[in-house]
């Protein structure tokens, strides 16, 4: 699978590793360190921020990070490369995630929603 990611990217939201805007669709070559980008299985984008499901449950976040809307223990902060949210437990694995303009929400394997 490839993805490529486009728009408004000063915070970071695009996942390239750079603040910057692309006119045109990019090729991310590594989205995040552990993974494969062939393992990707869905993509969420909010206001300023994008989430990525990958096919063994794991998710991942860039961009925005003000309101902890990555996820991410540092909760004001911006990602500009996908980082791992650490679940710890509480989620599982998760099956799909849905971005909206100041949060997100997930819903696991097991059927559990969070919000």
């Amino acid at each position: 699978m490839s993805v490529y990611t486009w728009g408004l990217g000063k915070n970071g939201q695009l996942g390239t590793g750079k603040a910057e805007t692309s006119h045109t669709p990019q090729l991310l070559t590594k989205a995040f360190a552990e993974h494969p980008l062939h393992l990707v299985h869905q993509i969420s984008c909010g206001a300023l921020f994008t989430a990525i499901v990958t096919k063994n449950g794991n998710l991942y976040t860039c961009g925005c990070g003000k309101f902890g809307r990555l996820g991410l223990e540092s909760k004001e902060e911006d990602t500009l490369m996908f980082t791992a949210v650490n679940l710890a437990g509480k989620l599982g694995k998760v099956n799909q995630v849905s971005c909206g303009s100041w949060h997100a929400s997930a819903v696991t394997e097991s059927g559990q929603i969070f919000i």
